[in-house]
């Protein structure tokens, strides 16, 4: 909740979702499309705890506990889904004679997928790697609905970035010879080893789940 002023900006109320296929080498996707009308209070980023990673010994005493990343999902309803969104989800063919055939309820190929909310400088959702699936509804009262679900995968193929230490502290390192001989991988600056000694080099892993973006404008 970024503050303006020493007022919290809440990324709530209305927001605009959009997707577009995955870059080279798991970067964010170069071109979007909004998926429409979203129903109301409908948008909601949920995730579930992974599995915890136990040993005990005898007696029942825990020697040894580590807690593992879980899953992420993104989901909304689209009010009145268009066929060219049907089309673009790589779901149906065209429309024809105003008939539309829908091949699967599975979307093909990783996606990447922006939620921005309504207020300038609330906090946006950017992630990069989903795999996306959707479920039509209908009824009398609201008639025609898409529920797009968006998994939501941690990156895989982003280069890392190696940093040395130097007399002035961590700077990267482009040299194979020095690559070649790092002490380990971290997952963030904070992480490196404050005992380190000038000259120790290490890797930075740069994938990740999912980032938080500061809106620049309002939706309108």
């Amino acid at each position: 909740m970024p503050k303006k002023n020493g007022k919290i900006i809440m990324a709530w109320s209305q927001c605009k979702v959009e997707f577009g296929d995955v870059g080279e080498n798991d970067t964010f996707a170069a071109v979007l499309n909004d998926v429409g009308k979203i129903r109301n209070q409908t948008t909601e980023l949920s995730s579930n705890d992974g599995d915890t990673l136990q040993e005990t010994a005898s007696g029942g005493e825990v020697v040894a506990e580590e807690q593992l990343d879980g899953t992420l999902q993104l989901q909304t309803t689209i009010i009145e889904p268009s066929a060219e969104l049907y089309k673009t989800l790589g779901i149906a063919e065209d429309e024809k004679d105003g008939e539309q055939k829908v091949k699967t309820h599975v979307v093909p190929g990783e996606k990447s997928i922006k939620v921005t909310p309504k207020n300038k400088g609330a906090k946006g959702i950017k992630a990069p790697c989903c795999s996306l699936s959707v479920a039509p509804a209908f009824d009398e009262k609201d008639g025609n609905a898409l529920v797009l679900t968006a998994k939501i995968h941690k990156t895989t193929a982003i280069e890392p970035t190696y940093l040395k230490k130097g007399a002035d502290g961590w700077a990267e390192t482009k040299e194979a010879s020095e690559i070649a001989a790092k002490l380990g991988t971290v997952d963030l600056m904070s992480e490196l080893p404050a005992d380190a000694k000038q000259g120790d080099v290490y890797e930075l892993d740069n994938n990740y789940w999912y980032s938080r973006y500061t809106t620049k404008a309002a939706l309108h």
